[in-house]
């Protein structure tokens, strides 16, 4: 079965009509040049989220346990050069990732020296202010 042929209102010849925009016709080649065409709103797509629902609930636990850390251990362990004494923020020694939730791998720090252990990983290592995840790992394996 064909389609009928119409006047094109682009062309002003009988073709097939591809698009109707008002009251207007258009046959395929003539709606490809169409101005209009280019400005067809955009379907909006849902943002990603930044965090998925598990992490949200981790982070917020994490949150709990911080504060309750640092009201029981409120003096700073480092003590490095420029210290400020009071614990501000929790280090952990074996990296947030699967242990972000495990208190025995927390040591309360100030800023400033939480900024120095960050940014002299060796230093924090041969200190005992980090650990190797390596290890971490090593130590779980031999307690199972």
């Amino acid at each position: 079965m064909q389609a009928k042929l119409k006047k094109c209102d682009g062309c002003h010849e009988d073709k097939v009509i591809w698009k109707k925009h008002g009251k207007e016709r258009f046959c395929q080649a003539c709606w490809a040049k169409h101005p209009e065409k280019s400005l067809k709103p955009l379907k909006a797509k849902a943002p990603i989220k930044s965090k998925s629902s598990k992490q949200e609930k981790l982070e917020k636990l994490y949150g709990i346990l911080r504060i309750a850390f640092l009201t029981n251990n409120p003096f700073c362990k480092a003590k490095l050069t420029g210290c400020q004494l009071n614990a501000s923020d929790v280090h952990h020694m074996a990296g947030r990732g699967r242990y972000l939730l495990d208190d025995s791998l927390f040591l309360p720090v100030c800023r400033v020296c939480h900024n120095q252990i960050e940014e002299n990983p060796l230093m924090a290592k041969a200190m005992g202010f980090s650990v190797s995840r390596d290890e971490t790992r090593t130590q779980e394996n031999e307690e199972d």
